[in-house]
């Protein structure tokens, strides 16, 4: 790699390196089973660390005027909103359908639903540049190929990618805890156990670490 092209990728590197590190667990919100990442906290986040980031919303020509929308229109009518994100001069492009509750294309959106979907946009943006990242595992999986789970919110986050976070750093302790309950057997990975005992760690997490860890002491 040249001295140039060193140089380019700077920015991105710095600004990768520090927003992966940041657990959002903390901070995430529930509704309706789900954990979500709330764009406010997001960008709060964002600016202590880089105060001069900002956002644009791409506009696109109004395919009945001479106006410009902040979305594109599709031929079914649906649409899809467009934001650029600069942090620490570092650009990236991020676009996200509008969306229903179920994960359904909205045809002629109404201004709440541009809203909403901009923001959520803005979130998985930001996840290009580390915040979050996480948050989006399992998206990319082939077409056909179903989830465990039903459809979530594009900013949803997997309850194992939670715990992932939440055991960092005590996983064998974790696992010889789960192992005890009978949650997984001897050999199995934390990653065995089911979303509900996930979840009930992740809920529990101060209390589940305090049992696990006196009962790692049990066995030296």
């Amino acid at each position: 790699m040249d001295k140039k092209t060193k140089v380019e990728l700077d920015p991105y590197r710095e600004v990768w390196d520090k927003l992966s590190k940041i657990d959002c667990t903390e901070k995430a919100e529930k509704k309706m089973g789900l954990t979500y990442l709330s764009w406010a906290w997001a960008w709060g986040i964002l600016m202590e660390h880089y105060p001069d980031s900002r956002f644009e919303v791409v506009y696109f020509d109004a395919p009945d005027s001479d106006r410009k929308h902040p979305y594109e229109v599709h031929m079914d009518g649906s649409a899809t909103v467009w934001i650029n994100i600069c942090v620490n001069g570092a650009w990236r492009k991020m676009w996200l359908p509008v969306m229903d509750h179920r994960n359904n294309a909205v045809k002629n959106p109404n201004a709440r639903q541009l809203s909403d979907t901009t923001m959520r946009c803005l979130v998985k943006g930001l996840a290009l540049f580390g915040l979050g990242h996480y948050i989006y595992a399992g998206e990319d999986l082939p077409l056909g190929e179903e989830k465990a789970s039903p459809a979530a919110d594009p900013v949803a986050i997997p309850v194992k990618s939670t715990l992932a976070h939440v055991i960092k750093g005590w996983e064998d302790t974790a696992v010889l805890y789960m192992v005890k309950l009978k949650w997984i057997k001897s050999g199995q990975s934390w990653k065995d156990i089911t979303d509900n005992r996930a979840k009930q760690v992740v809920d529990k997490k101060d209390s589940f670490k305090d049992k696990a860890e006196k009962h790692a002491a049990s066995l030296n």
